[in-house]
């Protein structure tokens, strides 16, 4: 279920928006970013453990 709500969440992003965020040269170091949907470190844990992710890791490519 997380990984679904994650997937959903990631899909209706806008990467080149993202991509343009958190690689502003005005971004600060210590800024975390974004987050990108409502749930906890477990449902992120079973999300980079499941083979149905829609964002993959590219050391993972």
């Amino acid at each position: 279920m997380a990984t679904r709500r994650i997937n959903r969440s990631i899909q209706a992003l806008d990467m080149e928006t993202v991509k343009r965020y958190l690689n502003a040269p005005t971004r600060r170091e210590d800024d975390p970013g974004f987050e990108v949907c409502q749930s906890t470190k477990d449902d992120w844990d079973r999300y980079v453990l499941s083979e149905n992710q829609a964002l993959h890791s590219r050391a993972m490519m």
